[in-house]
């Protein structure tokens, strides 16, 4: 029955950290010199931290890449939200290994990362390192 629980909880953990980077909620209050549009419903800018593995199959329009392009800016523009690669790799391996890295030094996570490995994220949340959102989210989230 523990099994049961901890795999449920670390579906949840998953899905609510995924929605909390779609719906724009941040666990980091940074303020950033730019102010957002007159769209955006927050008078400041929020940063939210993110690492992603971004392979060579994944293409950007003319001008874009993985830190400026047409999803960012509308966030900033429309929610007032800055996102920021703290560290980008090639390779979902390279990814996990990165994490992996991380989990055994002091080095801090970003706010927001995608996780598809159970294991790994099991040790995530039983080391501290991450955090448990489900208080935040149904204090914080917006209504579909």
């Amino acid at each position: 029955m523990k099994g049961k629980y901890k795999s449920g909880k670390l579906v949840l953990t998953s899905l609510l950290v995924s929605s909390l980077m779609l719906a724009g909620c941040a666990s980091n209050n940074e303020q950033s010199v730019n102010s957002p549009s007159p769209n955006a419903s927050d008078s400041e800018v929020v940063t939210i931290t993110t690492a992603r593995q971004v392979g060579g199959d994944i293409t950007f329009r003319d001008g874009e890449d993985i830190d400026n392009n047409v999803h960012y800016k509308w966030a900033q523009e429309k929610l007032g939200i800055n996102f920021k690669n703290e560290w980008t790799v090639g390779t979902n391996d390279a990814f996990l290994t990165k994490l992996r890295l991380m989990l055994n030094t002091k080095e801090k996570f970003p706010d927001v990362i995608r996780l598809d490995d159970l294991k790994l994220a099991t040790q995530l949340i039983d080391s501290g390192k991450i955090m448990d959102i489900t208080d935040a989210f149904e204090k914080y989230a917006s209504p579909a």
